[in-house]
């Protein structure tokens, strides 16, 4: 339904990673926190670097990368050490899931709202998140596709537009989620601030 409200959703695939059972995946200090941070950030500058010389369909795949690793991090310092594990395949090993869980918050935001022309168009966006298109996109932008006459490469696949708003949700995604936790990451996200003013200013050349 299109008046449903996909945070909930979101919600919901992460209280049942963070249900499933003990941690496996682990960040104890402020160093680490810190360290991993400027992996986040190291990752996204890499996706910005593809972007700006048109290997869209990279930017798209690194950049849902940091997404995926925001989430697994994130949720995983939720865990329970003394928690029974649950039957079936870890969320936080499952591609569709880790995206779904790491939008809880991020298009309440005013940047998100103002990328994609207000706040319906965040929540849309976000339902298709939800409903796998991140996921539809990561294959897409590694694997060729054939089939009868059809042939599709990432490079036809995933262009500037596409790849510019997945790399602008992956930057917000990761500011959202660890800057405020140490004094460090108030630095990374001005880094991250400049990086999505950057990022969208290629806002036009999409068009």
């Amino acid at each position: 339904m299109a008046d449903d409200d996909p945070r909930d959703t979101s919600f919901c695939a992460a209280q049942e990673a963070i249900a499933f059972g003990p941690p496996d995946f682990e960040i104890r200090t402020v160093d680490g926190v810190n360290r991993y941070l400027e992996y986040l950030l190291s990752l996204l500058a890499g996706a910005e670097v593809l972007l700006d010389n048109g290997h869209f369909h990279l930017a798209a795949f690194a950049a849902i990368t940091a997404i995926e690793e925001t989430s697994r991090a994130h949720l995983s310092a939720f865990r329970k050490a003394d928690a029974v594990r649950k039957k079936g395949r870890d969320p936080l090993r499952n591609h569709a899931e880790k995206q779904k869980a790491a939008m809880a918050v991020v298009f309440m935001g005013h940047r998100m709202h103002e990328v994609f022309g207000g706040e319906e168009g965040a929540q849309e966006f976000h339902r298709r998140i939800n409903a796998g298109y991140f996921n539809e996109i990561r294959e897409k932008s590694l694997y060729c596709f054939a089939g009868g006459d059809s042939f599709t490469r990432p490079t036809d696949f995933v262009d500037l537009e596409m790849a510019r708003n997945i790399v602008l949700v992956a930057i917000e995604t990761a500011d959202d989620t660890f800057c405020g936790l140490t004094d460090h990451s108030y630095e990374v996200s001005k880094s991250f601030d400049a990086m999505f003013a950057r990022v969208r200013s290629q806002e036009s050349s999409s068009v």
